[in-house]
């Protein structure tokens, strides 16, 4: 994936148990991205409490240089994810 929001989307519906709202995300850039730069997402849960949970995603090169961190914060809501 290549964009850290759908990247931390998959990895917050993996379960498909309920859907989940994006409540506070920060993204420090570290590194410039030229054009034609190939980027990769890695996503990954660092903890589920409850409703609550914290994803982090990591955007690298493709020689594996950090350009980019995204955390993100989750709450469940009612309903299912549809899609």
């Amino acid at each position: 994936m290549n964009d850290p929001v759908r990247a931390s989307a998959a990895a917050m519906w993996t379960d498909d148990l309920a859907s989940s709202a994006l409540g506070d995300a920060a993204i420090p850039f570290v590194r410039l991205a030229l054009t034609g730069d190939a980027l990769a997402a890695e996503a990954a849960e660092r903890m589920q409490v409850g409703r609550s949970g914290i994803y982090d995603v990591r955007i690298s090169t493709a020689q594996g240089e950090l350009v980019a961190e995204f955390r993100g914060q989750t709450r469940t809501i009612r309903g299912r994810a549809e899609g």
